[in-house]
């Protein structure tokens, strides 16, 4: 016998209710598309599609410059027990920003002491128990380090940095800075003054002492160094890559990268004054505020008259960051945040334009007759690609660029890694008298090998001396 379940005394109403339910969603669905469409656009100006409101909420208004300035090597004395890390943009940009903070209070506080010393102060900082050296792949100006520091308040652009010693204590910190041609000159900087301390270097080289190298401060052992040059005992693990030249040339293959290329320099492609081809491939593109020229291994542009040139509030995305005229640490901050948004821009239409692999890093910035020039170069994991050639140049004058250029290239980091020979014996067979203390490690620009590898390099003596000035 077929067995019998009673129904439920609710079947009736299931199916009344859901139809019921299914007709008020509709209807309910009906009125939020009306809603959508026109209740907002007709709540006053609060809906109104503006696209220029939407550009600028999502401008860069604060554009992060501090990771385009890095130490070449960084050196942590600890007890005694002396580590270094140099071919390492990660392990070196996380300590470098432990010690910025410092670094910039000390190069523009009023309330620290600065004493011109001799070479005696600053050779006595290398037998410190407790230390931290910096030395950056360039000299730049105090007021430069300070700025990519993130200060913004009283830069003084007055005294050269190649290296640094930070000397903290439970009572004080001392900040000794050392420039290319040997001036030495110290700040004291109170407790209160500085978040940075012995405990925080002894935590770093427990978290990160197993991606540092041992070094020593060579003691005159060498002929041809400074006897502060420090020197790593061991070998350097590094990785190789592959580079090529010439990728500029192959935006000619993608109208839509070209069109990019030309509106992020302001120009309209649909409006051009003139476009000449040259017999080699390259071209100029000629507009009334400017010229750009596509060669097969570089972008460059060029202002076409004194009124005229891509502006910094353009790159911006209409804001500056300055009020009025701004102070001059207001305007080079601004320049230094349109030369990196610019490039970031760049990078963004195909990386492989700006360096692939590799990065950009501040090796210059310096001013004369109002022009501003900032200069960079490029590294892998913060090592040079040496090359006479800046990576990338760009010149401002009164918040406008008067020229800009880009040396692309490419770089593919490869699986395998190379040792390097011991700095110690690369540099006890240098020269006396021929070579500066600058000895470090390098990827020679070569575009034909299947594989480069970085290796010890040092730069010939050059006594010409330079000298930037900005002034207030």
């Amino acid at each position: 016998m077929k067995q019998q379940y009673p129904k439920p005394a609710g079947g009736r109403m299931v199916r009344i209710v859901v139809p019921v339910l299914f007709a008020a969603l509709c209807a309910l669905t009906v009125l939020m598309v009306y809603t959508i469409r026109w209740g907002w656009g007709n709540a006053g100006n609060a809906g109104e599609f503006d696209l220029a409101r939407l550009a600028n909420e999502t401008r860069r208004e604060d554009t992060d410059v501090s990771g385009y300035l890095l130490p070449e090597f960084i050196g942590l004395t600890v007890s005694g027990k002396q580590l270094g890390v140099s071919a390492s943009y990660y392990l070196i940009s996380e300590l470098y920003e432990l010690l910025t903070p410092t670094i910039g209070q000390a190069l523009t506080a009023a309330v620290p002491l600065a004493q011109e010393m001799d070479d005696e102060t600053w050779n006595n900082c290398t037998s410190a128990e407790t230390s931290v050296y910096i030395r950056y792949h360039s000299e730049l100006t105090d007021g430069v380090v300070a700025l990519f520091a993130g200060r913004m308040q009283n830069l003084r652009f007055r005294d050269n940095i190649r290296e640094i010693f930070i000397l903290p204590s439970s009572e004080e910190t001392v900040v000794v800075i050392r420039s290319a041609s040997g001036d030495v000159i110290q700040y004291i900087l109170p407790v209160y003054m500085t978040s940075f301390s012995a405990n925080e270097i002894s935590r770093f080289v427990r978290s990160y002492g197993g991606g540092m190298t041992p070094f020593i401060f060579n003691e005159e052992t060498y002929a041809s160094l400074a006897w502060t040059e420090p020197i790593y005992t061991e070998t350097i693990r590094t990785r190789n890559l592959i580079m090529t030249d010439g990728t500029a040339g192959l935006i000619q293959n993608s109208s839509v990268e070209k069109e990019a290329l030309l509106r992020l320099f302001g120009f309209n492609p649909d409006k051009l004054l003139n476009v000449h081809e040259e017999a080699d491939g390259s071209s100029s593109y000629y507009d009334t505020e400017g010229i750009l020229y596509l060669r097969r291994s570089s972008f460059e542009y060029l202002r076409s008259s004194e009124d005229s040139g891509l502006d910094v509030n353009d790159i911006l995305g209409g804001f500056s960051g300055r009020k009025g005229n701004g102070s001059t640490a207001e305007t080079l901050r601004t320049y230094v945040q349109a030369a990196v948004l610019l490039y970031e821009n760049l990078e963004k239409i195909n990386r492989n334009y700006t360096g692939g692999d590799a990065d950009i890093l501040l090796r210059s910035m310096s001013s004369l007759d109002g022009e501003v020039t900032l200069e960079f170069q490029y590294v892998l994991d913060n090592v040079p690609i040496a090359d006479d050639r800046a990576a990338y140049r760009i010149t401002f004058y009164n918040d406008r660029v008067l020229r800009a250029e880009l040396h692309t290239i490419s770089v593919r980091t490869l699986a395998d890694r190379s040792e390097s020979y011991q700095e110690w014996w690369f540099a006890s067979r240098l020269p006396a008298n021929r070579f500066s203390d600058n000895v470090r490690l390098v990827y020679r620009s070569d575009y034909l090998s299947e594989a480069v590898s970085a290796e010890w390099a040092a730069e010939e003596l050059n006594f010409t001396e330079t000298e930037d000035e900005y002034g207030e």
